[in-house]
Parts: structure tokens; C-alpha cells; sequence
């Protein structure tokens, strides 16, 4: 512990209900270190302390109080009192008053206000008149964070966030309380005031009198005890906690009569508020230039400013020697406390300390050093200049901006932008002098920083003028808060108007200009900002605001939105307005959901989104449902709308009438999250996109990091938001630039833009806003048009040739400074506060053996990094202005690597060589954390230790660490690997560590198994288990909850003997086309090079046999694949050791029952069966097959034996049938391509039954034993479902002997919904019966969408399933679109377009005309190629390209514009192909589209290409299902006749086609829809 305690007696005379006090005789005594349990320091039980008098000057001390029915109405103290003095005379008076009122009516509890140093105050008060003592007891306790109004307390949080956890509730007791409150009004603003939650801060004091009544009834206090205690508790249930206490003890010694001696002349006040000695208000007018104080209860340094800059400027050299030096090893206490000392925090803390002057000097001196050291500290001097938070600081950075005192407009920018975030204590003056940064002429990053950092600034000030919340209500029990109040109308809202005026004079196609005044806007955040940019977000201006402008405008407006009560009336119509873009329906959802919807809310959005028009408006809301659903339980804030999203997502999926996606491109949010529940803190990613229905690529990608403390409190850490337009098509015009280089493009635009007058599809610039916020407020935005993204591209390919980075960058992720009195009327503080800086210097060369004719691309990267960062939290308690005791908690982390490493690529070869640099021994690759507690006793001399510490305790030491000793500490590696063998270390070790979880290797992978189980985290997948468990680990040793010491060290470099020194690993790959398919291959060398030779090969192989046509988009995956691996190593010697050739071998090979002539089938009668094989060996030879060492895995699997008897339970299979039956499809060979006919044949194929073996042989003992712990961990899983049959005792394993074999049946039933496995080993058979796995995951899959196919490839499904191929199938009188909606329609006479691609250079266009019977005609347009299908007989077709008859065999391809005839397999490059199968034709144009004919119906299969460019018959592939009959004008029409009408083509003049209907682009009716699915 560390503290103090101070003795004295008191003089005091009354006088009617004024009381006259003297203090005299005081005396004190210190003490710091440990102490044994049952054991006072201050009792004098040996003589470790001793009491010594306080100050002369201070030994009597006199002051007066007036009582009003035993409660204090106004002290008088002495004006030559001291600060420190008053607020002790204060902390008397504050405990020393009675309700006496209450007292002598004879109640036993009840609730009293009473003005205290903490505040006005609700004490409860309970009273005790034994018959058995002569004693009255008086009981008063009072927490003073939930029960005082116009507290008295300071605090300063740059983590920003919201706390969550105060929402009250109406007990009975509230409920009481309102219904008799005469002014409703006031006592709200009370229970605004009031925190309930003891974490992260509680502050209670407890008071005991005794006193003894007279016969008259006149009670004596004969005695009373106070005890009073501040807690910081920031970290759940098990982290440390770190708390003052303050006890006092008053006795009554005698009672005699008054002389009337004791006098009072002073200052009268009215109550006893604590008083703040370094106080001033936001308007409060001072130099910025003089020093600014980091507490505002008086303790500062007391040492000149030359003196305090010159330790400045030790420091930051100090922290640069222990940066570049290239230390590692922190055994000793010596080298411990210099890592501490020389920690990035202990520099920033003297900042705090200098004026201007001060400031301009220190830099002067440090950039007067040309060395490399010099370099780096004037690089962490201008990083930490803004971060230090003081006036003189921010007043300088301001200075170098308008000076060009930065060396780059980026770096300018980023000192701008942090200043808002740091500054304690801003006035209305600095605030006047940042705003001539708006009017400066500075580059565009400076510009755009100036007004957002302008923004910032003004609202912190405001923010900042009270710690209370701000509150409209006016009372007395609001008085600090009304601070803000002033601020805001004088301040903030003049502001406000000001520069909306300037803003409503930019012209709107001026992006950047618009939102660098909404940024700023954003960061104004409070005021009128809401409602002056109402309008523009409702789009209600005379002229509407760009999209992008709206939606950043909602940002700058929801938290002010949220505050105000609005959110529902503000954003809930956006919402519904479905005449509104998705992108502002969308983001004002987001924003609804962040405030306080209500049930109402969200069942009127439920119910809307059942019939929503929109795709992109449904995902994203459906895919927000189930994020609140599952993934907010560590959001503090959004309990309700995790409640009502659980109830309602169950209702909508049972009515949904269309499936959500978590596909590419589309809109949707998720997030990734981990709790750490006896820590008390978590933290989530949260991703979101916003599709763009002309693009294949999302319109908004956005990601935030977020954390949540102490079970209450939510922070954004970041927040990144790209806003793209036109990048697909960029590349889609690229593409065609290159593939279709000598397409025909002028024949096609004349049948669709002259003939048929289509729209051409507008052609989409690109369009590029990035978006950073940090802590919900904007650090970055800007806008790039297609000319200047093309600039920005040029600037940063500018860097091939050479680029070199040399830079010292610091971040203050967050200060938190909390300030109170204690019981007594001491000053307490609470700190925490996380700084760290990262060392870049990073050199890109292209070397001397780059070829100039770009064939070779060779780089040289030269790279080093350090990071340093230090957190310190802690609690101090101050005494006399002079002395601070403290508890505090000190962690450090150094982390540093930096090698060279040359790429070069030889494109001819097609050979790849990477050399990079292994670590040297002497300097590794490293990983140092230390966490250490200590008690403190500090003055403000620097270096003095406290002399009244010297004389009152001489064996303490002013600087102690928390330990329970040297034989509690761990000291251990638990990893130590030098191998000679690979010619590297790998070290990790404990050291100086107490925590038991150090004890044992096991108990450190026990913690690291813990971060990386799902239990904690949600989705539960592998993905977010290994991601989110390397953030819990982060955060583990960034918060460290444990007060014990403990420090890690991890190292990486070469061996001690004969290292390796460099790495060289040369790839070539090549690719081969083999009968039917294509073979893959990757070969190299990996090269351990350094005075021994390591050398190492590798073959990849990957081959695939197809035996079906080669058109990229067909959806059945190829007959068989085959992949093998294998990674040898060459023999070599080390000194006396032989390392003999060894070799890993991996081979696998798969065989699919693929049918080669048909198009597509279904296979109702007869199983489909797949054969995996594989093997595993290794061992000391170069050849595989020599390998004794082997793992063999044979499997089988299959789709169901009695899948017909299944399918016909569900509804596609008999809607497929029916199909088949229809007139339309009863002649044709083949199943209609219809959905239900997709369904049946995804199911009818997919594998539900699989059988495998394993055998094992010579396998090592590890590996054995490897084998039995994941056998024993899935048993444990399964052990509700287990029959075990054994054959034979566990126990008797020889495991060195021992080689297991394993044989799996497993068989899904998706009739009943579950799974049966049996499991059988040499050692036992079992079997796990009925395991249930239909149950819906989370986020929309489940387990059947995970089982494979035996036909389809999973690569088209995944294409398919995310929406980047869909496609379209038309028949004589149905259309099915590719946004999957079916309507009917009336063939004419003429043709008609089909699907097509109607951008500026088409390249298709599908046509179909009425033929005999139920039969269609085929036309295709492409590349001033004319291909012609059309039924020649009842089972033959007549294939056409360009007027000439081609004849085609069964499985026989056309290619264009070789004019080949080929068969299935790999084939020559062409522009389209025309293939035959049995009755069906396909005609593919590579990466475009596929078209499949039978002579019933045309299939046509999109690429993303498409996306925003189709028109047809097949719709305008948007993904919008309810706008489906969109007509050539892009203009909306009524049905499916319409639309077959308004797509029809004349060939000729003399041929009469339907009359175009009309339509408006601006009546969007619902689509006539057949059906959806």
C-alpha cells in the first residue's frame, strides 16, 4: 500500500447553530510497501513508522460552519488557507452534519439531501436507540455516483464511445418518488445525473455517530468514524481493481465551557463543494502560450521551464537509444526499470509540463541534429506534439502548419487532425485561432484536415466544458452542466450556421468542396446540425444533394439524431420510402437501429420488408436482423433491438418469400465478435456492403472495429468505407479490350440502338471516396472522379522503380483523467492512458539486374520495424499540493524485426525467385511484453524523494513493486529450439512472472486453446475462432487484468552454429494441356543457404480429366482430379552429424461419375458414387514409393439409394416432373431447365453417404498419440449419441508398435434431420446414433449446403450462389429472369430478343422466334457473326453461321473463327463455340455468356460482366425481383406480353411486328410475377 495518515485534535466552541473550529497540533505520518495480513503500518506495532508535525505555517487552522437543523449551510474559511486546507476543512464539515430534523421525529431510515464535497447529495440515514446503550447511533451512507447531483468531479476521455449500463429503471421506488415530485422535470434531470453501475468507477463513504442525549434532549457526539473509498474497477469480475481509502476517527475528549477564542475572518461560502485549484471555464480568456496543468487539484511539477525541457529532450533521446538498440533480454530488475523508464509514455507525460516558448526551443534543439538518432527524435517530437493535450502544444502545431514547419501535406494533416482528440482543456480562444487554419492556403490533405479537425475542436470544447451531461432542463440540480449549455449557444450552434451558410453556396457537382464542410458538420456532431441538414438527407432541397452527400450527411447527424429522441421520426421514413435509393434506405436503417427503435418499429419494418421491392433493402435488413440477433450480445447498447430482431427473424423466415445471401457483391452486414466475460471486455469487426444493381462488385464496402469495457461501455476503434461506382466496368472494358480485340461491334449496335431503339446502358466513370473515422469522427475523406483516381493510380505506381519510407509514427489510442475528492477532501485521481510508436524504414530498389525490356521484374526490399508502446493506469491521491501516493500499473511492449528480401520474376520462364535475410543471432526477430504493479510516493521535484517519507518511515523505499516474492516468480522457456539441423532459433520465455498460469506448459496452451475456442465468439466457425482468437489474445496483454508482474519474451533468428543465413526459394510453374484436360505445375527449389548448403525441393501437381466440352461457365464439375505434393530434402552434414535425404509425400485423387452426352439429366434410379483415394508417406528416401512411413485413406461416397421415394416429398421434384409432362417439354429428350427442375438435381446429386478408410503404417509415436486426443475430444463432443463396443483395453496400447487403421460410415438423413456415424478402430467400434444437424446456422446456411455434389462443381455453386453467373431460361410461353422471376407471356410472329448486352460495344444478342408445334427458332448475334438454330424434324435441328448450314456430330464442337471441328476437351483460343450434344446445342462466347438450345427453351447463362449493361427478355439482371419488365427504354411495362412486344425485331420492312407499348420511366408498378423462388 501507499498512503498517509495524519493526526490532530480539534478545537470546537458553538455558538447557537454556528460552530467555530480550530485544527491544531496536526501531525502526519507516511508509508509504502507491503504490509503482513492483520496488520496496520499506522499502529505503532514496531517502529517502522512515526508521526512528525505537518508544516508550521499550517498547525493551527481555523474555520467556522453554520447549521440549519443540523445540516451545513455555509463554512467561512481563511483567505490565506491554502487550497489543500479549505477542502480538508471542507471533508470535516461534509461528514459532520445530522439530519437532526428526521432525528428527533423518531424515524429509523429515511433519505436526507445534503450538500457535501462530492456534491448535493441523497444520504441514507438509519438510526439506532438501543433501551440496552446510553448511545443514539446515527448511520449515514451515501455512493456517491449514483446518489449526488452537481457532483464535484473532473474528468477528461478521449476513448470517446457510450455508456450503457446507466439506463434506469422505474422500481417502485422511482415510481413513488415521480408520482409525489411536485416538478417532474427537475427530478429527471437528477436521475440524468445519477450512475447506478459500481464499474468502472464507485465512490461510497460510510458515517458512524454516536451520540448521548441529555436529560433535556440535547444530544453530545461523543464520538463518529467515517470511511470513504474510490474504486477503479475497469475490468470485470477477475482483473485487478485498484481503490483508495479515506478513514477518519473523531473522539471526544472533553466538554467545557467556550471562551469564544476562536474567530473566523474570510471567505463565506454557501455549502461545502470541494474546490478545483487549476479550474477555468470554455470561455475563460487566457495566453495559450503559458503552461498548462495536467490535474486540475493543484499537484504540478514545480521546477522552471528550462530545467523541465531539458529533461524533455533526455527523454526522447533515452527512448531512441533503447528503440534502436537491438536489447532482447530484460532478465535483470536494472534492465527492467530502464525499459520502463525510457517507455514511450514517461516521455509524453513531461510534454504536459512545457509552455510555448519551451516547446519552440526543444525543437530548435532537436532539429539542429543531422544524425540518424536526430532524425528519429524529432520525428517522435512532432508525434507526440499534439498528442501532449495542452494549449502551449496545440497553439504550436497550428504554428508549423501555417509555417510549413511539417515536412509533407500528409503529415501536416495527420498533426491537425489529432490535436481535437487530445486537448483536456480547450477555450472558445484556441478554438478562434484553429479557425484561421479554414482560410489558410494550404495543400488539399491539410485543407481537408483543417476542417475536420476545425469541426472536432469546437465540439470538444463543448463536450468539455463539464464532465455532467448536458441537459436542457435548468435547475439547481444541473448547475455544472449548464457549462454546456452556454457553450453550445454561444459556441457550437454560431458555428454551425455559419459555415451551413457557406455550404449552401457550392455548387453540387463539386464533391470534395461538399464533403469537407459535411465532414466538418460530422464533427460538429451536437447543435443544429440535425436539423439544418434534415432537408438535404430527405432530399426536400430545390435541387437534391448527390447520393454520396446524403448519406455522409446521416453520418454527421445520427448520434445528435439519437440524443434528441428523433431517430424514429427522422430516419424510419427513409426507410420505408421505397421511391429513395437503396444506398439512403439502407444507411438509415443502419443509423435507425444504432438509437432506441421501439417494437412498433421494428414490426412495421418486418412487415414492410415481406413485400419489399428492393433486394438490396431486403438482404441487408434481413442480414441485420440476424447480426443483432446473434452477434450483439456484447453490445452494451442495443439490448432491445437484440430482443425484438430474435422475435421477429423467427416469424420472418417462415414467411419470407425469398431467400437472403451472404453472396459477393450484394448488400448485407455481419460481424465477427469475441467476449471475454470474466474480463469484462470484447471487441467485434463489423462488415457491411452495399450493392450496386449495374455492377457485379459492392457500391459500399465498410468495415469497423469496435470494443466494448467494463460490461457497459462501447467504443468504435476505426471505421473504413469505400464508396465505389465503375470499377467492374473498368475492368469489363479492359477485358474486352483484350479478348475481343478484333470483335465486330457496329452490325449489333445498329439492330439494338437503330432498329430496335434500345437505351443504350449509360457507361459508369469511376467513381472512388474513401472514408476513415477514428472514434466515431472523421479523419479522412476524399473523393476521386475518374480523372483524378487515374492521377491517384499514376502517383502510387510512381513507386515501382523506387520508393523509401523513413518514419517515426505515434498513436494515443485513448487518455482517460478522472478527478474527485476523497471523503476527507483530499484529491483523487484516476489514469489510463495507451501510447505506442512505430519505427518504419522501409526501402524498395530495383537493383542493377532488372532487364529493360520489363521481362524480368526484379525488386529489393530492405525493411525494419520497431514497435514500443507503453500503457499506464493507476490511482493517485494527493496531499498538500506536494506529494502524490499512487498504485499503478506499468506495461511495456518492444517488438522489432527488419531483413532485406529481392523478388524477381522472369516472365518468359515464368519463374519466380524470393531471397530474404533469416535474423541474425545476436539480433532476432523479437517479442517483448512486461507488466509490472507499483506503489509510489512522489513530489513534485524532480528526482527528490519525499522527505516526510525519509523521517516517518526510514525503511521504506518511495517506489516499491507489487510481489509476493522471488520464490513465487517463473523464470522459464516454454520453447527453446536451436537447431543446427534448420539453422534457426526459436526461443519463448517467462520472466520475472507471478501469475500461476505461468506455472506449467500446460497451463500456457491451456490459455492459448481458450482464445481459440467458439464458445465465446460468434458465427462459431473456424474462421472467426482463429481470428477473433489472435484480437483476445492482443487484448489479453494490451489490458493485462492481473496485477501480478510478469513479463514475455519471444524470439525468432538464426542458429548460434551454423546458421542459415538467407532463404532462397525459385518457383516456376507451367501449365499443359493432356488428353481431355489440363495439368497444372509448380516446381522449385528452397534453398537454406549459409556456410552449410540446405537444400530442398517441391512439385505441385494439379491435373483434371474433362471429358465434356471445355466452356468455362457449364455448371458439372470434370470426371476426375488428381493433385500430388511432394517436399524433399537433399542430404547434408553439420559438423559430425549426417542428415540424411527425406521426403513428405501427399497425393489425392478424386473420380466423378460424369455424364459426357447430355447437357443436363437427372438420375433418379441409379446412385451416384464418388471415389477419393489418398496417401500420406515420409521417411528418409527420396522416392515415395520407399517410404515405410504411410497414411492411406480410401473413401466412398454416394448420393441416397432411395432418393426418388425422398424427392417426391418435396415440392420441385414434383414440380420438375410435372414440367417434363407438360406439352411443351413431353417430345423433348431432356428435362426442362427450369428451377424445379435445378432444385431436383442439386439434391437427387448431392453426397449424403460416406465411407472411408484408414490404415497406418511405421507412423512415429507423436503422431499416435496426436490420434487418440482428437478421437478422445470428438467423443467427449458426441458422448450423448456414443455405443461403444471395445475389443480391447485402452491401456494396453504399445505405442511404439502401434499402428491404427479407422473406418467411418457416415450417413446424413435428411428426412429426419440427422446424421449417423460409426466409428471403428483396432481397438473398438461406436457408434453415434441420431445426431441432430438440421438446425438452421446462424447467418443463413446450414450443414446441407456444405455436403458435396457428385456432379455440380463447387466452384460454378459458389459463382452461382453469390450471384456472379445466374441465369435465364425462356420457352413459347414462360420467361424465367436472371433475377430469378417467372412470368407468361404470348409468342407473335417476329423475333425476339432474348437477352443481350446493350452497352456502348455489345457483344451479343439472343433471339427467339414462334417455330412448329411448341417449338422456338434461335438467332445470335455476336461480333458481326450471325449463328442460326432452328428445328429441322421432331427430334433434328438445322445449325446456321452466317447463312451458311453446318453440320455438327453427337459431343462435336464448332470454333469461331478457326471454323474447326473438335470433340470435348481443351481446345484452341476462339471468340465462340458451338457445341452439340445429343438433342441440345450450346453456343459459348468465352466469359460472357452461355446459350443452351433443345429446340423447347433457350438457357443463358450471364458472367458478371453483364451486370448493369443486360436488356431482354430475361430482364435487366439487377437483382430487383419486383421491377422485372423493364422495357428497351429502360422504362417499366405492364406484363409479359408487353415485353415481348417491346422487344420484338422486324427483320425486313415488309415485316409487320407488335407496336412498342408505351411506358414511363418514372411508374414503377409491381411486376405481373408468376413465381419466385
Amino acid at each position: 500500500m501507499s498512503g498517509f495518515t495524519v493526526k490532530g485534535e480539534l478545537r470546537v466552541q458553538a455558538d447557537g447553530d454556528t460552530l467555530n473550529i480550530q485544527i491544531i497540533n496536526l501531525r502526519q505520518s507516511y508509508f509504502n510497501g507491503p504490509y503482513a495480513a492483520g496488520y496496520w503500518p499506522y499502529q505503532n506495532m514496531d517502529a517502522r513508522t512515526k508521526y512528525i508535525p505537518v508544516n508550521e505555517e499550517y498547525v493551527e487552522a481555523i474555520f467556522s460552519v453554520i447549521y440549519e437543523n443540523g445540516k451545513v449551510k455555509e463554512i467561512t474559511l481563511a483567505d490565506d488557507s491554502p487550497v489543500w486546507l479549505k477542502n480538508l476543512m471542507r471533508g470535516f464539515a461534509s461528514s459532520f452534519q445530522i439530519d437532526m430534523e428526521n432525528v428527533e421525529s423518531g424515524d429509523r431510515a429515511w433519505y436526507s439531501r445534503e450538500n457535501t464535497v462530492h456534491g448535493d447529495c441523497n444520504v441514507q440515514y438509519t438510526f439506532e436507540n438501543s433501551p440496552n446503550s446510553d448511545y443514539h447511533v446515527v448511520t449515514k451512507a451515501v455512493s456517491h455516483i449514483s446518489d449526488c447531483v452537481n457532483r464535484s468531479y473532473k474528468m477528461f476521455n478521449s476513448f470517446y464511445g457510450k455508456t450503457c449500463k446507466n439506463e434506469h429503471e422505474f422500481t417502485p421506488k422511482r415510481v413513488k418518488k415521480m408520482e409525489s415530485e411536485e416538478n417532474l422535470l427537475d427530478y429527471i434531470s437528477e436521475l440524468n445525473q445519477q450512475y447506478k453501475s459500481p464499474e468502472p468507477m464507485y465512490s461510497d463513504s460510510t458515517t458512524t455517530i454516536f451520540m448521548r442525549p441529555n436529560q433535556e434532549g440535547v444530544y453530545t457526539v461523543e464520538k463518529f468514524f467515517t470511511a470513504g473509498a474510490v474504486v477503479a474497477h475497469p475490468l470485470g469480475k477477475k482483473g485487478s481493481a485498484k481503490w483508495t481509502l479515506a478513514n477518519r476517527t473523531f473522539i471526544l475528549k472533553s466538554v467545557g465551557p467556550s471562551s469564544g477564542n476562536i474567530t473566523t475572518e474570510g471567505t463565506t461560502y454557501e455549502g461545502v463543494a470541494f474546490e478545483w485549484e487549476n479550474d477555468r471555464t470554455w470561455d475563460t480568456d487566457v495566453d495559450l502560450k503559458e503552461r498548462d496543468y495536467f490535474f486540475h487539484n493543484g499537484y504540478k511539477i514545480d521546477e522552471d521551464q528550462e530545467t523541465l525541457w531539458n529533461v524533455v529532450y533526455q527523454k526522447i533521446y533515452d527512448f531512441v537509444e533503447e528503440q534502436k538498440s537491438h536489447k532482447t533480454n530484460y532478465e535483470t530488475k536494472e534492465d527492467r526499470d530502464e525499459l520502463h523508464n525510457t517507455g514511450i509514455q514517461r516521455v509524453q507525460e513531461y510534454f504536459f509540463t512545457l509552455d510555448y516558448e519551451s516547446l519552440s526551443a526543444l525543437k530548435e534543439k532537436l532539429f539542429e541534429d543531422e544524425s540518424d538518432e536526430g532524425q528519429v527524435a524529432q520525428d517522435i517530437f512532432m508525434e507526440l506534439l499534439p498528442t501532449a493535450g495542452t494549449l502551449p502544444s496545440a497553439y504550436l502545431v497550428k504554428e508549423l502548419v501555417m509555417n510549413a514547419g511539417y515536412e509533407d501535406d500528409r503529415a501536416a494533416a495527420k498533426a491537425l487532425t489529432s490535436v481535437p482528440f487530445h486537448i483536456r482543456k480547450p477555450t472558445k480562444g484556441l478554438v478562434e485561432e484553429w479557425e484561421n487554419l479554414i482560410s489558410f492556403d494550404g495543400k488539399k490533405y491539410t485543407k481537408m484536415a483543417a476542417y475536420m479537425s476545425f469541426g472536432h475542436l469546437v465540439r470538444r470544447t463543448c463536450e468539455l466544458a463539464a464532465p455532467q451531461a448536458y441537459q436542457k432542463v435548468d435547475n439547481d440540480h444541473n448547475k455544472y452542466a449548464q457549462q454546456k449549455s452556454e457553450c453550445l449557444e454561444q459556441l457550437l450552434n454560431p458555428m454551425i450556421e455559419k459555415y451551413f451558410e457557406e455550404f449552401l453556396e457550392i455548387e453540387k457537382d463539386a464533391m470534395n468542396d461538399l464533403n469537407k464542410y459535411v465532414s466538418m458538420f460530422a464533427n460538429f456532431k451536437w447543435g443544429k446540425v440535425s436539423e439544418l441538414l434534415q432537408p438535404i438527407i430527405h432530399g426536400e432541397t430545390e435541387e437534391p444533394y448527390p447520393t454520396a452527400v446524403r448519406v455522409n450527411a446521416m453520418f454527421a447527424v445520427y448520434e445528435n439524431v439519437i440524443e434528441n429522441g428523433e431517430d424514429i421520426e427522422y430516419f424510419l421514413p427513409l426507410v420505408l420510402d421505397t421511391s429513395e435509393e437503396a444506398e439512403i434506405r439502407i444507411t438509415a436503417f443502419k443509423y435507425l437501429m444504432k438509437g432506441n427503435p421501439d417494437t412498433t418499429t421494428f414490426v412495421k419494418i418486418f412487415t414492410n420488408m415481406l413485400h419489399e421491392p428492393n433486394f438490396e433493402v431486403f438482404n441487408y435488413i434481413y442480414t441485420s436482423f440476424e447480426k443483432m440477433a446473434y452477434s450483439w450480445d456484447i453490445e452494451p447498447c442495443n439490448k432491445d433491438q437484440q430482443q425484438f430482431a430474435r422475435y421477429y427473424l423467427k416469424y420472418w423466415k417462415e414467411y419470407m418469400w425469398v431467400r437472403p445471401k451472404y453472396a459477393f457483391g450484394m448488400s448485407k452486414t455481419f460481424s465477427r465478435t469475441f467476449a471475454q466475460e470474466k474480463y469484462g471486455y470484447s471487441g467485434s469487426f463489423e462488415y457491411s456492403t452495399i450493392g450496386n444493381q449495374h455492377s457485379a462488385t459492392p457500391h459500399v464496402y465498410e468495415v469497423e472495429a469496435r470494443s466494448q469495457q467494463y460490461e457497459g461501455h462501447t467504443m468504435q476503434l476505426f471505421g473504413i468505407k469505400i464508396r465505389m461506382e465503375g470499377i467492374a466496368e473498368s475492368l469489363s472494358r479492359k477485358f474486352q479490350e483484350m479478348y475481343f480485340e478484333n470483335w465486330n461491334f457496329d452490325d449489333l449496335k445498329a439492330v439494338l440502338f437503330d432498329q430496335m431503339v434500345v437505351l443504350e446502358r449509360s457507361k459508369q466513370e469511376i467513381k472512388l471516396e474513401l472514408t476513415i473515422t477514428l472514434k466515431n469522427t472523421m479523419i479522412f475523406q476524399r473523393y476521386f472522379d475518374q480523372e483524378s483516381f487515374i492521377e491517384f493510380f499514376e502517383y502510387l505506381t510512381s513507386f515501382r522503380e523506387y520508393f523509401s519510407f523513413n518514419k517515426q509514427l505515434a498513436l494515443t489510442m485513448g487518455t482517460v483523467v478522472y478527478e474527485q475528492p476523497s471523503d476527507i477532501g483530499f484529491p483523487v485521481a484516476y489514469y489510463g492512458g495507451l501510447t505506442s510508436t512505430v519505427n518504419v524504414e522501409f526501402d524498395v530498389s530495383n537493383g542493377d539486374d532488372a532487364d529493360d525490356d520489363n521481362t524480368l521484374f526484379f525488386r529489393i526490399f530492405n525493411y525494419k520495424l520497431s514497435y514500443n508502446a507503453q500503457v499506464i493506469n493507476g490511482m493517485w491521491v494527493f496531499h498538500q499540493d506536494s506529494t502524490a501516493f499512487a498504485i499503478r500499473q506499468d506495461n511495456v511492449y518492444k517488438h522489432q524485426f527488419g531483413q532485406w528480401a529481392k523478388i524477381a520474376y522472369n516472365t518468359p520462364k515464368k519463374n519466380l525467385k524470393v531471397v530474404f535475410e533469416r535474423p541474425d543471432y545476436r539480433k532476432p526477430a523479437s517479442f517483448v511484453m512486461h507488466s509490472k504493479t507499483s506503489v509510489t510516493i512522489t513530489i513534485n521535484k524532480l528526482g527528490d524523494v519525499p522527505t516526510a517519507l525519509v523521517k516517518t518511515c526510514p525503511t521504506c523505499q518511495n517506489r516499491q513493486v507489487l510481489t509476493r516474492g522471488d520464490e513465487h516468480k517463473t523464470g522459464r522457456f516454454f520453447i527453446n529450439e536451436d537447431s543446427e539441423e534448420w539453422g534457426a532459433r526459436i526461443a519463448g520465455k517467462y520472466f520475472d512472472c507471478e501469475l500461476p498460469e505461468a506455472s506449467s506448459q500446460g497451463e500456457m496452451f491451456k490459455i492459448l486453446g481458450e482464445a481459440f475456442v467458439m464458445n465465446n465468439k460468434e458465427p462459431k466457425d473456424a474462421f472467426t475462432a482463429i481470428v477473433m482468437g489472435f484480437r483476445q489474445i492482443n487484448d489479453y496483454l494490451t489490458y493485462f487484468p492481473k496485477v501480478e508482474s510478469c513479463g514475455l519474451n519471444f524470439k525468432w533468428s538464426q542458429s548460434k552454429y551454423h546458421p542459415v543465413t538467407q532463404t532462397e526459394l525459385s518457383l516456376t510453374g507451367s501449365i499443359q494441356d493432356v488428353q481431355g484436360g489440363r495439368r497444372y505445375s509448380l516446381s522449385g527449389d528452397i534453398d537454406f543457404q549459409g556456410d552449410i548448403e540446405r537444400k530442398h525441393h517441391i512439385a505441385i501437381n494439379y491435373e483434371y480429366e474433362n471429358t465434356r466440352p471445355d466452356i468455362p461457365m457449364l455448371y458439372d464439375i470434370f470426371n476426375k482430379h488428381s493433385f500430388d505434393m511432394k517436399v524433399g530434402r537433399k542430404a547434408f552434414e553439420v559438423g559430425s552429424t549426417d542428415y540424411p535425404e527425406y521426403a513428405v509425400c501427399l497425393k489425392f485423387d478424386q473420380t466423378f461419375p460424369v455424364d459426357n452426352d447430355k447437357y443436363f439429366s437427372l438420375e433418379l434410379n441409379r446412385p451416384q458414387k464418388v471415389t477419393y483415394e489418398g496417401a500420406v508417406s515420409f521417411g528418409f528416401d527420396s522416392s515415395c514409393s520407399n517410404h515405410e512411413q504411410k497414411i492411406i485413406v480410401k473413401s466412398k461416397a454416394a448420393t441416397m439409394k432411395d432418393s426418388k421415394r425422398y424427392l417426391k416429398g418435396k415440392w420441385y421434384y414434383n414440380a420438375c416432373m410435372e414440367e417434363k409432362k407438360s406439352p411443351k417439354y413431353r417430345s423433348s429428350r431432356s428435362y426442362p431447365l427450369t428451377d424445379a427442375c435445378f432444385y431436383t438435381a442439386e439434391d437427387l446429386y448431392t453426397l449424403r453417404k460416406f465411407k472411408t478408410d484408414v490404415t497406418t503404417n511405421n507412423i512415429p509415436r507423436w503422431l499416435v498419440k496426436l490420434f487418440r486426443k482428437m478421437e478422445v475430444v470428438m467423443k467427449s463432443k458426441l458422448w450423448a449419441y456414443w455405443k461403444v463396443d471395445l475389443k480391447k483395453q485402452i491401456s494396453s496400447i504399445d505405442y511404439d508398435n502401434y499402428s491404427p487403421w479407422v473406418r467411418t460410415d457416415l450417413v446424413f438423413e435428411p428426412q429426419t434431420g440427422t446424421v449417423d456415424l460409426m466409428w471403428m478402430t483396432n481397438m473398438e467400434t461406436s457408434e453415434f446414433k441420431g445426431i441432430n444437424y438440421m438446425e438452421m446456422f446462424r447467418y443463413g446456411s446450414s450443414v446441407e449446403d456444405y455436403l458435396p455434389s457428385s456432379k455440380f462443381s463447387p466452384a460454378m455453386k459458389l459463382l452461382h450462389s453469390h450471384d456472379m453467373l445466374n441465369y435465364c431460361t425462356v420457352s413459347n410461353d414462360q420467361v424465367r429472369t436472371y433475377d430469378n422471376v417467372t412470368y407468361g407471356y404470348q409468342m407473335h410472329d417476329c423475333w425476339t430478343m432474348v437477352s443481350a448486352d446493350c452497352s456502348e460495344q455489345p457483344t451479343f444478342a439472343v433471339f427467339m422466334k414462334k417455330d412448329q408445334a411448341n417449338k422456338i427458332a434461335m438467332r445470335i448475334q455476336m461480333g458481326g457473326q450471325t449463328v442460326e438454330i432452328k428445328p429441322a424434324g421432331y427430334s433434328s435441328y438445322e445449325l446456321t453461321i452466317n447463312g451458311e448450314e453446318i453440320e455438327l456430330e453427337d459431343q462435336e464442337s464448332f470454333l469461331y473463327p478457326s471454323q474447326t471441328k473438335v470433340y470435348s476437351g481443351v481446345t484452341e483460343k476462339h471468340q465462340f463455340r458451338v457445341h452439340k450434344w445429343d438433342n441440345t446445342f450450346s453456343v459459348d462466347i468465352p466469359f460472357i455468356t452461355t446459350i443452351n438450345y433443345d429446340g423447347h427453351q433457350i438457357h443463358t447463362t450471364a458472367s458478371p460482366f453483364l451486370k448493369g449493361k443486360h436488356c431482354g427478355m430475361c430482364g435487366d439482371f439487377n437483382r430487383n425481383k419486383r421491377f422485372e419488365f423493364v422495357g428497351p427504354e429502360d422504362c417499366q411495362l405492364k406484363n409479359g406480353n408487353e415485353m415481348a412486344a417491346a422487344y420484338s425485331w422486324a427483320e425486313g420492312e415488309e415485316e409487320e411486328c407488335p407496336e412498342t407499348p408505351e411506358c414511363s420511366a418514372k411508374d414503377y408498378s409491381f411486376s405481373d410475377i408468376v413465381n419466385i423462388y
